[in-house]
């Protein structure tokens, strides 16, 4: 049952790409290249170098969290991806510490869930005329468009007051590869995330909320 589900999820070609063997090797010569990019422009320094290419880099794997609270038999899957120790978790991180400051900047921003229920708790409204409602997207994190998030965070970074001396080209360039190779094992088999970010990724979260921003505006 959990493998049917798993497959299931996988078989959407909309949303993944079968690949034939392991591009392990493939991803860290395109990485080792725009490191070394950076190094020789004096865009980053040795130790972010050294952070950025991960030398015994772990496969990341494909698992589900069944959704038993949306009372199917049997229950779907809520896909995620482990990224530990993975070739592209380092520029996930590196990306993510850029986009944070943005990120805290939307209006509508909502830390977590103890944040909301402190500013429900502020909150005052007429019971007989008004009541509270909530919007979900279906499936966030694997359905925003790459290109379309790429694009936005483009306009932020190039838009934002510059302070730092890795230029908003290059941090594109790192965010643009680890978006779009984001492969992982399932079974034995490779597969290549086309459409989306996974659960799992450190700047997954941030993707989503820039991204969902651009949309809401």
């Amino acid at each position: 049952m959990y493998n049917a589900e798993c497959l299931r999820l996988l078989d959407n070609n909309h949303h993944y790409s079968r690949l034939s063997k392991d591009p392990t090797e493939d991803v860290k010569e395109e990485i080792t290249f725009l490191v070394n990019k950076g190094i020789n422009n004096g865009w980053i320094t040795k130790h972010e170098a050294a952070f950025l290419i991960q030398p015994d880099p772990k496969t990341p794997y494909f698992y589900i969290l069944p959704k038993i609270h949306k009372n199917k038999h049997p229950p779907r899957g809520r896909p995620i991806v482990s990224g530990i120790g993975s070739i592209l978790e380092p520029l996930s991180q590196f990306c993510d510490w850029f986009l944070q400051p943005f990120v805290k900047q939307i209006p509508t921003y909502l830390k977590d869930t103890t944040y909301v229920l402190v500013l429900l708790s502020t909150l005052e409204f007429d019971k007989e005329k008004e009541q509270l409602m909530t919007l979900d997207v279906e499936s966030l994190y694997t359905n925003i468009p790459q290109e379309a998030t790429l694009e936005v965070i483009s306009d932020l970074l190039n838009k934002s007051a510059w302070n730092y001396i890795t230029p908003p080209e290059f941090i594109l360039d790192l965010a643009h590869l680890a978006l779009t190779r984001n492969f992982f094992e399932f079974d034995k088999n490779f597969f290549l995330q086309i459409q989306g970010t996974t659960m799992g990724s450190t700047f997954a979260p941030s993707l989503a909320c820039v991204y969902v921003d651009h949309f809401e505006k």
